[in-house]
């Protein structure tokens, strides 16, 4: 136990000596500090029994108490129970490094300072083995212009120390109840720099749980390769980005096997934006199988991602966003293929699977059961602001119980951002299938440019409230849609356009086919036409779909119809106009132009 006159390290381990404890504790008795309770360059492993608790390191501005980075513009302190400066520390079952504390009150000369490992601070060419044991209610805090780092495990590695790289590897044990001030309140890793193999840390077993700090609430990085494999990350809280994990600049992420669930990113009180309840990405993210679920944010419940995002499989699945994004917030491009699975998540305002601005979705991937909640809310499954490419996959489900819900556009909602060649979706395969929206566009809503479907289908969407329109999908004023493959077909509207609903835009039509879609009480089994909206058809086939008014096509006011080819069969109303059904709006007549098919 520590003596209230004694500042320094109470065990210190030389370069090139080992030493194990068992059955010990080594207490720092709440005395404050200079140095950690044990200084190792050598190797330490911590047996069955060994405790390390109590010390309270404060590092003021003595620069003999920092470590000097190379290039004088950044010091370090590193670790309040245990310090590894180029040696070895190694965890095993029924280790304990609890209650510890690194802080520091102000900055020297300036320059940067960081308070590194409440717990556990490793530094250049040194590494860290948990096997078993507990790092628990650790912090490392500050009380001045300098920052705090990881509360219960600090890393510090630079690509050119001349110890060499650090490693990380927790393959058991839990590191829980830590918090810090600035970043990573479990964890916190950086190289400080581009170099990524500089700190190589793998996660294949273990917990880390109920941590806390401002970005990063179980792990935070700053460069390395991060590989989490099979650890389970839960019930953390970051107060800004990146309840679970915050994978920063310079970080290769991976995630294979590990689950995630139950973190949080709160807001701060200002904004309330708050981004990454699960994982944020910086740079760059793997995910290759996992569990992403029950996390809370803003935006990004599960991931929100800054740049680029692949994600090939696993499962984002239960979690809430107030704002946009439930399962996925990508403010770049984002592609799904694989076996990747979206659902069951939920946001307020837009996006309840995903928001992004850039969406290639391909192979195996599903986005299903999602929903927007607010009142006015769009894009239950996806909320696309700028172009999605389907080659495959699917948005919905095999039944409505898997669909996307939200009050418009309950599969895609496309939104704001034109593309330079005005093709906002493009649609060569995939399924758009049995999601379901109040008012407008059960499949897709297209706000902005144009949508060009091959391939693929959409199917077994509707809208379900008074005034609603476009089953499958709802074209408004200024849009377009070409059909030249795939089927439209079994969507419904409560009132018209059980297909498609052409409010203002135009629909053309050279291929393809729209069958058995159902407009229940108004005009357009298949299509509805109205504001001035424009249809050409050379191609295709539209049958077996019903309306009160217009089982094929039904027009109300202003609106032009122009059919040269194709067919236009089997379609039954239970009023007039078995196929095409002709209204004006008291005031102006729709036109129909009929010169072949």
């Amino acid at each position: 136990m520590r003596d209230s006159s004694y500042g320094e390290a109470l065990l210190s381990v030389p370069s090139g000596d080992t030493l194990t404890l068992e059955s010990i504790t080594i207490d720092g008795n709440d005395v404050e500090a200079s140095e950690a309770a044990i200084l190792v360059k050598g190797s330490l492993t911590l047996e069955d029994g060994a405790t390390v608790q109590n010390n309270t390191r404060t590092v003021g501005a003595d620069e003999s108490d920092w470590i000097d980075y190379s290039d004088g513009t950044r010091y370090y302190a590193v670790g309040g129970g245990i310090s590894v400066i180029g040696g070895s520390l190694t965890m095993n079952d029924g280790a304990i490094v609890t209650n510890n504390t690194i802080s520091d009150s102000e900055k020297i000369n300036d320059q940067t300072t960081d308070a590194i490992g409440g717990g556990i601070g490793i530094y250049d060419g040194s590494s860290l083995t948990i096997n078993g044991g507990t790092i628990s209610d650790n912090e490392a805090t500050t009380s001045g212009a300098a920052r705090a780092m990881g509360g219960g495990i600090g890393v510090v590695a630079h690509e050119d120390s001349a110890n060499g790289s650090c490693t990380v590897n927790m393959a058991g044990g839990s590191v829980t109840g830590n918090t810090s001030t600035t970043l990573g309140g479990g964890i916190y890793l950086t190289t400080d720099g581009k170099n990524v193999e500089a700190l190589i840390a793998n996660f294949s077993d273990g917990t880390i749980s109920s941590n806390k700090t401002a970005y990063g609430g179980g792990i935070r990085t700053y460069g390395g390769t991060v590989h989490l494999t099979g650890t389970t990350i839960s019930n953390n809280t970051a107060a800004y980005n990146g309840g679970g994990v915050y994978f920063g600049n310079y970080t290769e992420g991976i995630l294979n096997g590990s689950e995630i669930s139950s973190n949080k990113a709160t807001g701060n009180t200002t904004s309330g934006v708050c981004c990454g309840g699960s994982v944020f990405v910086y740079t760059s993210l793997s995910y290759e199988s996992g569990e992403i679920s029950n996390n809370e944010a803003d935006r990004g419940a599960g991931i929100y991602a800054v740049n680029d995002l692949k994600l090939s499989a696993g499962e984002i699945s239960e979690n809430n966003a107030t704002g946009y994004g439930g399962g996925v917030f990508a403010e770049n491009t984002l592609t799904l293929s694989g076996e990747i699975e979206i659902s069951d998540n939920t946001a307020v305002n837009r996006g309840g699977g995903v928001y992004a601005i850039t969406v290639y979705m391909k192979d195996g991937a599903v986005v299903s059961g999602n929903s927007v909640t607010g009142s006015s809310g769009v894009g239950g499954g996806m909320f696309v602001a700028g172009y999605l490419e389907m080659s495959g996959g699917t948005i919905g489900g095999e039944d409505v119980s898997d669909g996307n819900t939200a009050y418009n556009s309950s599969g895609v909602y496309i939104g704001y951002d034109s593309t330079a060649d005005g093709v906002n979706i493009r649609m060569t395969g995939s399924h758009i299938s049995n999601n379901t929206a109040d008012y407008r566009g059960g499949g897709v809503y297209l706000t902005t440019g144009s949508f060009e479907m091959t391939g693929g289908y959409i199917s077994g969407n509707s809208v379900t409230g008074n005034n609603s329109s476009g089953g499958g999908v709802y074209i408004p004023s200024g849009n377009s849609m070409t059909l030249d493959g795939g089927s439209i077909s079994k969507n419904t509207a409560l009132t018209s356009g059980g297909a498609i609903a052409v409010y203002g835009g135009s629909l053309t039509i050279s291929d393809g086919s729209i069958f058995d879609n159902r407009a229940t009480s108004q005009y357009g089994g298949g299509i509805f036409v109205t504001g001035s909206g424009a249809v050409a058809m050379s191609g295709g086939q539209i049958s077996g779909n019903s309306a009160v008014k217009g089982g094929a096509i039904g027009s109300y006011g202003p609106g032009t119809i122009n059919i040269s080819g194709g067919e236009i069969v089997y379609n039954t109303s239970t009023s007039t106009g078995g196929a095409i059904r002709l209204d004006d709006n008291n005031t102006t007549a729709a036109t129909l132009n009929l010169t072949g098919g």
